[in-house]
């Protein structure tokens, strides 16, 4: 079985403490190199020609993750992702975790609820991002994230006072 190297820390906000995270990609995550899986693997978006295969490979990948984190109400763990425009919606019962994620493409969080809270600690937004209408009830970490294009937060609700 094939195993991504991508390791780093992170806060887990139900523990209180810096934990390690080790990727737990499986084996159908792997493509291009046997260190890293597709959503770690800083060139796997930049193969092919048009990248729209590889994009629609993540794409599908992560909104499985998605929607698993939802049904099965559990943490979200997209840490370190390089991930191409996405869509994520729903809400998010226990905590969603975006640390260190590279959104290459458009982020649309559009009406997205983290009731659990949300962590975007170091992310960096390339392609824009949308937030509008989206409900922080849990919280949340934007602490050294990046916008290096637009990001709009309309209407989005961020409830204080909780351990963000």
């Amino acid at each position: 079985m094939a195993k991504c190297l991508f390791t780093t820390k992170y806060w887990n906000y139900g523990t209180h403490e810096q934990v390690e995270w080790s990727c737990d990609s499986k084996d159908e995550d792997f493509q291009s190199r046997p260190d890293k899986c597709i959503f770690h693997d800083e060139d796997y978006l930049q193969l092919g020609t048009g990248r729209f295969l590889e994009e629609k490979n993540v794409r599908t990948r992560v909104m499985d993750k998605v929607r698993k984190s939802i049904v099965d109400n559990e943490s979200l763990f997209l840490i370190g992702y390089y991930l191409p425009d996405v869509t994520i919606r729903g809400n998010f019962t226990k905590r969603a975790y975006f640390k260190e994620c590279r959104f290459l493409g458009r982020a649309d969080f559009t009406s997205a609820e983290f009731s659990g809270g949300a962590g975007f600690g170091l992310a960096k937004f390339s392609g824009g991002a949308d937030f509008g209408l989206a409900k922080f009830s849990g919280g949340a970490d934007f602490a050294s994230a990046e916008f290096s294009g637009v990001a709009y937060f309309r209407s989005a609700k961020l409830y204080l006072g909780r351990d963000i």
